[in-house]
């Protein structure tokens, strides 16, 4: 998801005292997009997010899920058949222990 640090939403494991990013077995992911065409090569993206990533063991909590919103600046080069993306990103609901950066760089789409 857009502004939270890779691998940072879902279930977490301590080892030797330190709490660490343990990785998900399922997960939930909705986004939206609304695109403005600039021009060609740029695109002007306002969206939406939110997601989870859930344990084996773990049961599929809607109540889980986290979000976070924002407007992102796509530059098509003609060239290279993927975009260049700079990201803005707003958590709305910010909880302890978020690893949030409202400021992304991305070079290629998402899925």
């Amino acid at each position: 998801m857009r502004g939270f640090e890779y691998g940072t939403l879902g279930p977490t494991e301590t080892f030797g005292g330190v709490q660490q990013i343990a990785g998900g077995y399922k997960q939930m992911v909705f986004n939206t997009e609304y695109i403005f065409k600039v021009n060609d090569p740029l695109r002007l993206v306002f969206f939406a997010d939110s997601g989870w990533a859930y344990g084996y063991h773990d049961r599929v909590n809607i109540g889980k899920l986290r979000y976070s919103t924002g407007a992102e600046l796509r530059i098509f080069l003609p060239v290279f058949q993927f975009p260049i993306r700079f990201i803005y990103a707003i958590n709305p609901q910010p909880k302890t222990g978020d690893r949030f950066q409202s400021f992304q760089f991305t070079i290629g789409n998402t899925y």
